[in-house]
């Protein structure tokens, strides 16, 4: 059975309560539980107006953070390209800054084909 949301809730609640207070004379033993629910209802209303309004903020938090985060990537950028600029791309003292030099690259191919020509020499032999 699904979950019945809060909104829904609290219209039965207060369809139950704006029924009852229409003929409360009729059960006067209910008159202090109806006045609590009453009461109830006005504070669950007033927490969803307040629970919106943080759920709100919250987004445009979130949204604010996202535009910070996007720019501070692009000033650490700019910033790194900055010092591979001055220092060199493959500088050592590119690390006093938390940024790895760029390494040399291995000649791959150049072992891979000395290796097939001693395969290929020593199955000749």
């Amino acid at each position: 059975m699904p979950e019945t949301s809060i909104a829904d809730k609290v219209t039965r609640w207060k369809t139950l309560a704006d029924a009852m207070r229409t003929r409360l004379e009729e059960f006067p033993q209910l008159a202090e539980e109806h006045a609590e629910l009453v009461g109830e209802v006005a504070k669950m209303e007033a927490l969803i107006v307040t629970e919106d309004a943080f759920t709100a903020r919250l987004r445009d938090t979130f949204a604010k953070r996202r535009e910070t985060e996007i720019r501070c990537l692009d000033m650490a950028a700019r910033c790194t390209t900055g010092l591979q600029s001055h220092y060199g791309k493959r500088s050592q003292e590119l690390r006093h800054f938390g940024i790895g030099p760029l390494l040399r690259r291995r000649k791959r191919k150049e072992e891979e084909e000395k290796k097939a020509e001693q395969e290929k020499a020593q199955k000749s032999a």
